[in-house]
């Protein structure tokens, strides 16, 4: 609030210290509706002349840049990790997306304790003002919006309108209203980018929405959602192609290991066709651990042969592939474990690494031919 320059002709009456007003001031418009207090008091002042409106935009990349050293500036921070670190720094803009009051609350958080942020992950990495602030807009939305909101958080970046309508399970009428809602405070925005981009699919306004109000939810709860959103996607991409890492994905952290198993050995040797050797270790990896705890040891067999190919093609952890072969080599010579699966024993290589390199593979391979 400060003094206005006096108008011309002002009379003596300013000169005595009556002085006009301007008021500057900031609110949320997604939390004022029409007939609140202050959209009354806006329209009123609007209509006499004595109000005008600006809508902020998020700052652009240089201006966040300029407001972050701004507020992490000054002696007492001139050498802390936060000023220090372009890690940090380059991940505070990433995250923030030009909010201010983003970028207020990190550097806030940073300067408070410089190391906590940092090492944290997800929702631990924002500042608690800024979480508590996302908990309290989803709070006052209707329950249809808020299970939106978390099947919209466990679904991924983006989520189609199709699969959402599958996972909530409300009236489609009921749903769209619910979309509408969260959209309107801005917590939801029609996707722009993505596999799933489009008129018909939504996603989170700011990554950090998402990240909160996933971090609220039970384990029971995420589970639930993961299988949910895993029979969606099968059932619309009936007849097309399946997102099989998405469907090893969701199957996986929904705890449903027997279903995760085929989409994580097709996501694994899809990785490999395109030469993604460490993604595709990772996928065979975690096939031949839920095979482990199924009590497939013939099926994992295979894959450790699958994973024990990926790493040799990618020139290391030759000791780590062999010790994967040897170890399938015995799987597969127990007539025991054939018998109980119902399978005759092998008569070829099949499960082994044809090329072996040393006298030890070698001997592995040729241990499963009769």
């Amino acid at each position: 609030m400060r003094a206005a320059t006096p108008p011309p002709g002002a009379g003596p009456s300013f000169a005595r210290g009556t002085l006009p007003l301007r008021v500057v001031g900031a609110y949320r418009d997604t939390e004022v509706r029409d007939g609140d207090p202050l959209a009354v008091a806006l329209a009123d002042l609007a209509r006499e002349g004595l109000a005008a409106q600006h809508a902020l935009d998020p700052l652009a990349p240089d201006e966040a840049a300029r407001l972050l050293d701004a507020l992490l500036g000054g002696a007492d921070s001139a050498g802390s990790p936060a000023m220090t670190d372009r890690g940090l720094r380059a991940g505070v803009l990433r995250r923030a997306g030009g909010v201010p009051f983003f970028l207020v609350s990190y550097a806030q958080g940073l300067r408070a304790t410089p190391s906590a942020l940092p090492a944290a992950a997800g929702a631990a990495a924002i500042p608690w003002d800024l979480r508590a602030g996302v908990r309290q807009r989803v709070a006052a939305l209707p329950p249809a919006a808020r299970e939106t909101l978390e099947a919209v958080a466990v679904a991924g970046r983006t989520v189609r309108r199709s699969v959402l309508a599958d996972v909530v399970g409300r009236p489609p009428g009921e749903l769209d209203d619910a979309l509408d809602e969260a959209c309107r405070v801005r917590l939801l925005a029609v996707a722009g980018e993505g596999e799933d981009a489009g008129a018909d699919s939504y996603g989170f306004a700011h990554d950090a929405i998402g990240e909160v109000v996933e971090a609220e939810l039970g384990a029971a709860r995420r589970a639930g959602l993961h299988r949910g959103i895993a029979a969606a996607l099968e059932r619309h991409a009936a007849g097309g192609a399946l997102p099989v890492e998405t469907l090893a994905y969701h199957y996986s952290h929904a705890g449903e290991a027997e279903r995760a198993v085929p989409y994580l050995e097709r996501a694994g040797d899809r990785a490999r066709g395109q030469g993604a050797q460490a993604a595709a270790q990772g996928y065979y990896k975690e096939a031949i651990d839920c095979l482990d705890r199924l009590g497939r040891p013939l099926d994992a067999a295979q894959v450790r042969t699958k994973l024990a190919g990926v790493m040799r093609a990618a020139g290391r952890g030759y000791d780590e592939a062999l010790a994967l072969l040897e170890q399938a080599a015995g799987t597969a010579t127990r007539p025991a474990t054939w018998r109980a699966w119902g399978k005759p024993p092998p008569r070829s290589g099949t499960y082994m690494w044809p090329a072996a390199r040393s006298g030890r593979a070698s001997a592995a391979w040729r241990s499963c031919a009769t």
